[in-house]
């Protein structure tokens, strides 16, 4: 139900618009508290927080799990971004620093006495790239 289905409904009723004892004033602030009623404040709350996120659209007004899904996958995208999680951006260090022992070991491991520089590279390469793989 919307803010116009609610005046409607009212003006059916025989609420005028009419400046008598003031009637606009309170017809618009009940049709507010009809949809207050109406949609709880869970729905406050989603709206206000895919406001804050900068992606409500007009869909999300009429459509609840398609805003939840929303706010859940923009929450999620900032939770896995290491330029804004803290947490993600210390999986992408320590990933990291996992690879690059596991590269140096590779290439210590690769290291034969009287072989020339091209076969250790090439060697470890090629181990380096069947890491990738698994």
């Amino acid at each position: 139900m919307t803010r116009a289905d609610v005046l409607r409904l009212a003006l059916e009723a025989g609420f005028t618009w009419e400046p008598i004892n003031n009637i606009a004033d309170p017809l618009e602030r009940f049709a507010t508290l009809v949809l207050e009623a109406d949609d709880g404040p869970w729905k406050s709350a989603v709206i206000d927080r895919l406001v804050i996120a900068h992606i409500l659209t007009a869909e999300h007004e009429s459509d609840p799990l398609k805003a939840i899904q929303d706010l859940l996958a923009y929450h999620t995208e900032i939770a896995v971004d290491p330029r804004v999680s803290g947490a993600a951006a210390g999986l992408v260090e320590q990933a990291k620093a996992e690879e690059r022992e596991a590269c140096a070991k590779v290439c210590e491991s690769r290291q034969t006495p009287g072989t020339g520089s091209v076969a250790i590279l090439q060697g470890a390469a090629d181990a380096i790239l069947a890491r990738g793989q698994k």
